[in-house]
């Protein structure tokens, strides 16, 4: 283990970080990265406690935490309901683990570290935890965050391997096949299973990919073709009939310009792109009236018509909470104002809002309220009386 200096005061810290970094030498210098660190973790440390107590204020005394409490963070800050999440369950966590959390109150283990542990032991009984921590903890500082998780996965089997092994078969239930977009007209495809299966099924492709003689792909590129030509039936010669929708400006579509398209539940794509789509895709067309606004629906009837709920969700593609990214067609079409109170059954009172937070919507404790403006933007106000708006996009 790598000698570890004495904790310091943040404000000592800080002041080492003043220094004209003109007059450093590559040790001086390697020192103010540490004490970088030591900084970072410190206020994350802060912010791990900060959460913790403002779910104190959200806990009611007969039904616990409020359901909605990290939505409620995650608009206050800028991030996904998601990511909030995720930082309020570590925040907890680390509750159960206090030297763990000094740890990274000193500066001796930074985020990541104190993140693995809390959420290791998260199965654990407090005994067992306790027991868990005492062992990994010392060495976590020198030590890389892969390395301890793959510590903290050890410590964890030995602490109970009979229930270990429960949670694995517990999270065999959980797998799931993914697909999520990225830029330049990439997606990923991801399967989260037994690593057993995951494991045997990447050898494989590799085996087949390993065969083809192409002297212009890389082996990854060849293990990708391989495992994307089995999944759509096409090394079998057979193909699966899918849906693409894309909405791409009839300019562009024409050729009279490369104006971006938009590729449902992935996102912006190039013109040249959609065109190619557009080559072998069924097309549905909606009739507008000049200002741009479909015509020819009726507001008094509850359900939206097809056509409808398709303009809506392709206005709004993804839920409209703040910092939300679930997809519009996996999501409920919310009436803003609700229909029974009068609300009409119109593009400009609907808006896709996911389950989660369409419950989140409707709750009576601790309340939001919604507005919405014409072109798919809405205004919400949460139980402390804070503004956030959402719009679409720009097309």
């Amino acid at each position: 283990m790598l000698d570890t200096p004495q904790p310091r005061s943040v404000d000592a810290t800080m002041g080492a970080l003043s220094a004209d970094m003109s007059t450093l030498d590559d040790n001086a210098l390697l020192d103010r990265l540490r004490n970088c660190q030591r900084v970072k973790a410190y206020v994350e440390s802060v912010e791990m406690q900060t959460l913790a107590r403002f779910v104190e204020h959200r806990t009611h005394d007969k039904y616990g935490i409020h359901e909605f409490v990290g939505d409620e963070i995650a608009a206050a800050l800028g991030w996904s309901p998601r990511a909030a999440a995720v930082r309020l369950a570590t925040a907890l966590d680390l509750r159960r683990v206090p030297r763990t959390l000094a740890a990274l109150e000193e500066g001796r283990i930074d985020y990541p570290k104190a993140k693995a542990i809390a959420e290791a032991v998260t199965p654990l009984t407090d005994a067992q935890a306790a027991a868990v921590e005492q062992r990994v903890l010392p060495d976590a500082e020198a030590r890389s965050v892969g390395s301890v998780r793959s510590m903290l996965r050890r410590a964890v089997i030995r602490a109970d391997p009979g229930a270990a092994r429960k949670r694995e078969e517990k999270a065999a239930e959980s797998r799931q096949l993914s697909l999520w977009a990225e830029d330049d007209g990439m997606a990923v495809l991801s399967v989260k299973a037994p690593a057993p299966r995951t494991q045997a099924a990447f050898c494989y492709v590799d085996k087949l990919a390993r065969t083809v003689k192409d002297e212009d792909r890389t082996l990854d590129q060849t293990r990708t073709d391989v495992a994307l030509d089995l999944l759509s039936g096409k090394a079998n010669g057979g193909s699966v009939s899918t849906e693409i929708r894309v909405t791409v400006p009839i300019t562009a579509l024409l050729g009279d310009d490369d104006e971006p398209a938009e590729l449902a539940d992935h996102g912006p794509i190039t013109a040249e792109m959609a065109r190619e789509l557009a080559m072998d895709a069924n097309i549905k067309r909606l009739l507008t009236g000049p200002d741009g606004s479909v015509v020819g629906y009726d507001a008094r009837r509850y359900k939206p018509p097809t056509w409808m709920t398709e303009v809506v969700k392709a206005r709004n593609p993804r839920c409209t909470f703040p910092g939300c990214r679930r997809k519009a067609h996996d999501a409920d079409l919310d009436h803003t104002i609700p229909h029974e109170n009068g609300g009409p059954t119109s593009p400009d009172n609907l808006g896709p809002l996911c389950r989660h937070h369409h419950r989140l919507k409707q709750t009576a404790a601790w309340p939001w309220r919604l507005h919405q403006h014409p072109g798919g933007r809405f205004t919400w106000t949460s139980p402390t009386n804070r503004v956030y708006h959402t719009s679409p996009e720009p097309r």
